[in-house]
């Protein structure tokens, strides 16, 4: 099949060989809540920096796409993915996914349970948990480079025990401000990341990298949707080669990030959405943001 426009999807939909998927630029698919995409034979899911794809809640949480492990090599770029439990689940075969922002899902950006995929470009913030979650105990040796991961629950990069695997690659990647930093992952090979401002630790269960920095990425507006990089910061060159690490390294084009921000203030008990507030009124009570959902001033 070969989607465009908008498409809402209900229930389990599954991409079984021998049929395949391709999802062209610009196409919005609705997820509702209990909504999942499941790829069992290959996929095609690509937009362009100027016409993303998206996939957006609809009245709760979807639960995500999945690529089994049964699949083989599928490409997801140029996407915005939110609103989901875990936004991407991926098993088996070396996928492609990169220039994606992955944002706003209950559970993890990412979750890596086997296989290589390529983790490239992407801007993973928001979540509840993990940025991205490597299963260890698995058979997976993700190569993870210039991605941005921010202000994630739980830990920006996580490989959930010691046994991750030595084929592992973890370069040039920007883990700001997350719950955790980086828990475990010492066997795999790493170097020129930017580990800064995460809370309990910037590492957990390993150490710091020689080439790794410890400082302020100067994002240009995180809060309203703009993670680039200020010219003034030290991760503009801080690649082997001096050159920007982080989801915009290599000339990357992300998609601007769609964030449905509401402009009425909650005044009262706990946010259900994203809320900007500007101007002057009156908190009646306590106002409490819980995860997933976030307030700019």
């Amino acid at each position: 099949e070969r989607w465009s426009g908008e498409v809402t999807l209900h229930g389990e939909v599954i991409v079984g060989w021998p049929w395949r998927l391709v999802i062209d630029p610009g196409t919005v698919i609705q997820m509702p809540a209990d909504a999942i995409l499941v790829i069992e034979s290959a996929a095609a899911i690509v937009g362009t920096a100027a016409k993303p794809i998206l996939f957006k809640p609809d009245k709760g949480l979807w639960n995500g796409i999945q690529v089994s492990n049964n699949a083989a090599s599928s490409f997801i770029q140029y996407t915005q993915i939110s609103g989901a439990s875990t936004c991407l689940n991926l098993q088996g075969a070396a996928h492609e996914i990169n220039h994606n922002v992955i944002t706003g899902c209950s559970q993890s950006g990412i979750y890596i349970y086997s296989g290589g995929p390529r983790i490239e470009n992407n801007l993973i913030t928001g979540n509840g948990t993990d940025g991205i979650l490597v299963e260890a105990r698995g058979t997976a040796f993700p190569k993870i480079r210039y991605n941005t991961i921010d202000l994630n629950g739980g830990a920006g990069l996580n490989f959930s025990s010691y046994e991750n695997s030595p084929q592992t690659l973890v370069e040039n990647n920007l883990i700001t401000r997350n719950g955790m930093g980086w828990s475990y992952g010492d066997k795999a090979e790493r170097a020129y990341n930017n580990v800064w401002g995460n809370g309990t630790a910037d590492y957990s269960e390993l150490t710091k990298a020689k080439t790794d920095l410890s400082s302020d990425p100067k994002y240009l507006d995180p809060y309203l949707g703009d993670w680039r990089l200020a010219d003034t910061s030290p991760s503009k060159k801080a690649s082997a080669t001096k050159k920007e690490i982080g989801a915009y390294g290599n000339d990357a084009q992300l998609p601007v990030v769609q964030a449905d921000y509401s402009t009425t203030p909650t005044t009262k008990g706990a946010l259900t959405r994203i809320e900007r507030w500007s101007g002057e009124f009156v908190l009646t009570c306590d106002v409490q943001g819980f995860w997933l959902w976030r307030f700019a001033i």
